[in-house]
């Protein structure tokens, strides 16, 4: 039995709702939920755990002739946690990249660990889990190394922990980084994130859910930029010294790119700190200035964004490029590993300049660029950065109406994984509407794309029936006021379309879809839906793959999706705790 069994056995006996625990306990219902499914499990002596058996042991107390104590309760659980996330649990999403990367035969696997086949496969989708996942997972590494090919599962494991071929050259290497992959240790990898991590998250989020692209067009006057057609003539190469020269030097590489007849893309990447530049405030106006004529050329900006930084810090410089993601035409990326500890590198390159810097970290004001348009120069310096692209991640995918195909293949494959799911629903899902609402809508709102919203509403409800009908997933859905509905009306969900328009619900409508929705997410044991009426977000819908990405997509026009994959901005959404709103 692991926790969520035995949380749910204690939850029945006592006759106790999450609703009431939640209230018993303090927790909010999200976290229930979630301790319930087995997305997340309490630490050993943690803060959550110690509320939830004192809420447990006094509803037991009022409730039933025999009941158990917090002693009675404290021992049980610990005696769970002992072969389960206490100590360490078994991450099936890294056993599953590894065993599908290695092209393994379960078969040949099943026999070899002594595991049932089926089992297995329950293990492998994180419906159950081993009973000791040290003694698992070294049955698995013990068969890969003597049955895989030893130059791939090294690339493979390279590949998946950030890791050079050469540290995993020795055996003992190899296993090491095997386990830290399949093995995750709760104690270092807390459940919870601070509270001012959690902010920072939301503000993120809310952000972008309340960004409006037409108002920020009128405000930068981006809709009435236009780009000089004259070039500009640079010398072949320039150097410069300390922040005032590197300033220009910046600005003065996007003039020759913007100017210059090369419509080849830009690539960035810098770890430089940024903090003096900030405060110049006519500076940081400039810059913008220019990467937004870059983008008004039709340029695509490939940006290497530095995320060896506290969690605050990586999300503000998000925020600051949303505006930048809504057009399309940026590709985010990051370096795996930490950073030099002290050196910074500027790389910048265009089809018609290019631009180089380095300092010792700390030392900004001691820092040397170099700025060229020589094109033997440009060649080396694309060269270079394509070097350090190809030892780049994908920071998140961005999907635009521009895009849309790619967006549809990445969701018909996010179907076929398998993993613990959450989804947080700003509004009912399209897949759980029923035929004649949604043509009752689309015909109020004269809509003239009929056919094309009811196929996007066949092809969403396949989808979620699939991931349902095979994975644990928690699914938070907000169900206004009709005061709040009134304030802020609701449109359907339709971002897989891109619209151009939205199209909103009427107060009645909105509540037949939400209704449909319940039962719709009822049918389904392995679904926990927690339905509240505070709203953390108006406009957003999250869709979380747990140990994979984290889907943040803004469902009111103009629709935009990010797929995060970077784990650290991936767990901070994982474990993002929504805002009360009272």
């Amino acid at each position: 039995m692991n926790f969520a069994e035995y949380l749910n056995q204690c939850m029945q006996q006592v006759n106790c709702s999450a609703s009431e625990l939640s209230r018993e306990s303090g927790l909010s219902q999200a976290v229930i939920s979630r301790y319930r499914s087995s997305i997340r499990v309490p630490s050993l002596g943690s803060e959550p755990l110690s509320r939830i058996i004192k809420a447990l042991a006094k509803m037991s107390q009022e409730r039933e002739d025999k009941p158990f104590t917090e002693e009675e309760l404290t021992e049980n659980i610990c005696e769970i946690l002992r072969d389960e996330p206490g100590s360490v649990v078994l991450s099936s999403d890294s056993l599953n990249d590894i065993l599908i990367s290695m092209n393994i035969n379960i078969k040949k696997l099943s026999q070899s660990i002594s595991y049932d086949p089926s089992y297995l496969s329950r293990i492998r989708s994180g419906q159950r889990r081993p009973s000791n996942p040290i003694t698992f997972v070294q049955g698995v590494i013990s068969y890969l190394m003597d049955n895989c090919d030893r130059k791939q599962l090294c690339e493979t494991t390279s590949r998946l922990s950030g890791r050079s071929s050469e540290e995993l050259a020795a055996d003992e290497e190899l296993a090491a980084a095997l386990t830290d992959l399949m093995i995750r240790r709760w104690d270092s990898d807390p459940a919870d994130i601070s509270a001012g991590d959690n902010e920072c998250v939301l503000d993120f989020v809310r952000k972008l859910s309340e960004f409006d692209l037409d108002e920020y067009i009128r405000a930068i006057h981006f809709d009435t930029l236009r780009v000089p057609t004259s070039p500009v003539r640079l010398p072949a190469s320039r150097v410069c010294y300390g922040i005032e020269d590197m300033k220009q030097c910046e600005l003065d590489f996007f003039r020759q790119t913007v100017l210059s007849r090369s419509q080849e893309s830009i690539y960035m990447c810098s770890d430089m700190d940024m903090e003096d530049m900030a405060q110049d405030v006519e500076f940081g106006r400039k810059w913008m200035f220019a990467i937004a004529a870059s983008i008004k050329k039709g340029l695509r900006l490939n940006v290497i964004h530095t995320l060896d930084r506290p969690l605050n810090e990586m999300m503000l410089g998000l925020e600051a490029w949303i505006p930048l993601y809504m057009t399309g035409q940026v590709s985010s990326w990051y370096l795996p590993g930490s950073r030099d500890k002290a050196y910074s590198h500027l790389h910048y390159a265009s089809g018609a300049a290019a631009l180089s810097g380095e300092c010792i970290r700390g030392h900004h004001d001691s820092c040397r660029y170099y700025l060229t348009n020589n094109r033997k120069e440009i060649s080396f310096y694309r060269n270079y950065c394509e070097g350090l692209f190809d030892h780049a991640k994908p920071l998140m995918a961005i999907f635009t109406r521009e895009n849309r195909p790619r967006f549809e293949s990445f969701m018909s494959n996010a179907v076929s994984a398998r993993g613990s799911r959450r989804m947080i629903l700003c509004a009912p899902p399209l897949s759980c509407i029923s035929e004649e609402l949604l043509n009752r809508i689309l015909k109020r709102n004269g809509h003239t794309q009929k056919g094309e919203v009811l196929s996007l509403a066949q092809s969403e409800k396949k989808q979620l029936d699939t991931i349902l009908s095979s994975d644990i997933c928690a699914v938070e859905l907000c169900a206004v006021s009709r005061e709040e509905f009134e304030a802020h009306p609701a449109a359907l969900s339709l971002s897989g379309l891109f619209p151009e328009h939205n199209i909103f619900y009427t107060y009645e409508e909105y509540r037949e879809h939400l209704a449909q929705a319940e039962a719709y997410f009822s049918r389904y044991p392995q679904c926990t839906l927690t339905v509240t009426d505070r709203p953390g977000f108006r406009n957003i819908r999250i869709h979380i793959l747990k140990g994979r990405w984290a889907m943040v997509s803004k469902n009111v026009s103009p629709a935009i999706h990010f797929v995060i994959r970077h784990p650290k901005l991936r767990r901070a959404f994982e474990n993002m705790e929504l805002p009360v709103v009272m």
